[in-house]
C-alpha cells in the first residue's frame, strides 16, 4: 500500500480487514475442532469397514481429506470475498529454476539450524523440568500408511500452509506493506504450527519464506522450498540411530552446498519495498478483536504442548 492509499484508509477500515483474516482463522479451528468430535462419533459406525481395509492407512486418507477441506476450503472463501484471483498465486515465477535450487539449499540449511538450536534450548529447559510435547511423524505400519503419512507431512502440509500465509494472508496484508505483511504472515504461521518452543523458528522460516515468495511473484518456490523442508524433517526421523553419523555427513554437505548458494547469490539482492508505516499497521493489527481472539486461542494450544 503506498503512501497516498495510507492516507484515504482509515484505522477502522484497517482492522476491518485484519478481523476478516482473523475470523477465517477462527473458522479454520472451529471447523478443525468439529472435525475431531464427528469423527470420534463416526468411529463406531465406521469399525465394519475398519475390519475390511488397513486402519491406519484408512484413517491416514481421512486426516489428508479432512485437513484439505478444513485449511483450504474457508481461506477460498474468505478469498472469493475479496476478490482474489487464488489461481494467481501460483503464477509464472519471476526468476530462473537455478535461483529456486539455491534458495532450497538455503532453506534446508536454515532448517537445520533452527532445528540445531531447538535442541539444545529443549535440553536446557529439560534440565528445570520444563519439557514439551511435539507432534511426531507416524511411520509404525503397513506401507499404505506410512506412504499417506509422509504425503500428509511432507505434501498436504506445505501445500495448505503456502496457499494459506504465502498466498491468501501475505497478498491480503501485502496491499498494507510488504515488511508488515512478512511480520503478520509468519506470526500467524508460527502461531498455528501449535508448538511453543517452535514459535521462533517457525517464524523465521515464515519470513525467508515470505520473502521468497515477493522475490518470484508466486507461492510456488515457496511450496518447492517447504516440501524439501518437510521432506528433510522426515528423512531425518527415518535414519536409525546406528547410522547417526548420515545424518552428520548430509548436514555437512547441506551446509557446504548452502554457503556456495549464499556466495553465489551475494551480488543478488531481494528487494522489499516499503510501502507504508509499519509501525501503524502493526498497531491496528493487535487493536482488531478477531486477531486478538485468534492469537490468544492458538497461542493457548502452543502452551498445552508445555510439561512443568
Amino acid at each position: 500500500m503506498s503512501d497516498r492509499i495510507i492516507q484515504t484508509v482509515t484505522p477502522r477500515q484497517l482492522r476491518r480487514e485484519f478481523n476478516g483474516v482473523g475470523l477465517t482463522f477462527l473458522v479454520v479451528f472451529a471447523l478443525a475442532v468439529g472435525a475431531a468430535f464427528g469423527y470420534q462419533r463416526l468411529v463406531p459406525l465406521l469399525e465394519p469397514y475398519y475390519q475390511t481395509v488397513d486402519r491406519q492407512a484408512a484413517e491416514a486418507g481421512i486426516r489428508i481429506a479432512v485437513t484439505l477441506i478444513v485449511m483450504l476450503l474457508p481461506f477460498q472463501a474468505y478469498a472469493t470475498i475479496k476478490k482474489m484471483k487464488t489461481g494467481r498465486f501460483f503464477g509464472r515465477c519471476q526468476g530462473e529454476w537455478r535461483d529456486i535450487l539455491e534458495l532450497v539449499l538455503i532453506g534446508l540449511a536454515l532448517n537445520l539450524l533452527l532445528t540445531f538450536i531447538v535442541g539444545i534450548l529443549s535440553l536446557v529447559l529439560s534440565w528445570s523440568n520444563i519439557q514439551f510435547t511435539s507432534s511426531q511423524l507416524i511411520l509404525q505400519g503397513k506401507l499404505p500408511a506410512v506412504i499417506l503419512n509422509v504425503i500428509q507431512t511432507a505434501v498436504v502440509f506445505p501445500f495448505c500452509e503456502e496457499f494459506i500465509f504465502r498466498g491468501v494472508c501475505l497478498r491480503s496484508f501485502g496491499r498494507m506493506g510488504n515488511y508488515f505483511a512478512i511480520f503478520a504472515s509468519s506470526l500467524l504461521f508460527s502461531l498455528m504450527h501449535g508448538n511453543l518452543i517452535n514459535i521462533l523458528p517457525s517464524f523465521f522460516l515464515g519470513a525467508f519464506l515470505a520473502v521468497v515468495t515477493m522475490r518470484f511473484n508466486s507461492i510456488l518456490p515457496a511450496e518447492i522450498i517447504h516440501i524439501a523442508i518437510n521432506l528433510q524433517t522426515v528423512a531425518l526421523q527415518l535414519v536409525p540411530v546406528q547410522y547417526s553419523w548420515v545424518i552428520g555427513l548430509s548436514c555437512v554437505i547441506i551446509y557446504a552446498l548452502a554457503l556456495i548458494a549464499l556466495i553465489r547469490r551475494r551480488h543478488k539482492r531481494i528487494i522489499v519495498r516499503r510501502e507504508a508505516n509499519p509501525w501503524i499497521l502493526i498497531q491496528q493489527f493487535f487493536l482488531s478483536w478477531a486477531i486478538v481472539i485468534t492469537l490468544i486461542v492458538y497461542g493457548v494450544l502452543n502452551i498445552l504442548t508445555l510439561k512443568l
